[in-house]
């Protein structure tokens, strides 16, 4: 924690203030707004202050709310968890598809050893298997409005689509491989 000089526009024009992470706070005590209020007037105190609630409770719909989101507290706590949370998660994700698809996908366009293509189209699957699991939940959540967006569409197509060529592959064995087959 750091003690720096704040002017917070009211009060006191050197009054301190001290910053924290937000992990580090009690939000049952520390009221955003009215939905926390909400929260705590309806009884609900075992309620779980955790990341995915604190992004739901500072969600706000109405374009009338953006100064919600212009308070340098609520950009702290958002820029916190992007950083902390998602950044990571993401950079992951990004490096598990590429190393555990697209490079043996591309790999596959080149070998023509039966052994190693049967492994990395293996890969490719398993890697296909474990994202088209964060879009059936997506989906399960979104119902039919998950296929207004294009890109779900795309995951899913993309999902369809290899896993055709998967079985494909695997059955023929790779055996007749010409052109067009090569492109599917």
């Amino acid at each position: 924690m750091d003690e720096k000089e704040h002017s917070c526009g009211f009060g006191d024009e050197n009054e301190k203030t001290i910053e924290v992470e937000h992990s580090c706070v009690d939000f049952t005590v520390l009221i955003i707004g009215k939905k926390v209020r909400g929260v705590l007037e309806d009884n609900k105190w075992n309620y779980q202050f955790n990341d995915e609630a604190l992004a739901d409770m500072m969600y706000i719909e109405d374009n009338e709310f953006n100064e919600f989101y212009n308070l340098d507290i609520i950009r702290k706590v958002i820029d916190y968890q992007f950083n902390a949370k998602t950044k990571p998660f993401l950079s992951f994700m990004f490096k598990f598809y590429v190393f555990g698809f697209v490079i043996p996908f591309i790999l596959t366009m080149t070998i023509e050893w039966v052994l190693l293509l049967n492994i990395l189209y293996s890969i490719c699957l398993f890697v296909q298997l474990f994202f088209i699991s964060f879009e059936w939940i997506q989906l399960k959540q979104q119902h039919w409005k998950y296929f207004t967006d294009p890109f779900n569409v795309n995951d899913f197509s993309q999902f369809a689509l290899f896993t055709y060529i998967y079985f494909y592959k695997m059955l023929t064995q790779f055996e007749g491989d010409n052109m067009v087959s090569m492109y599917l």
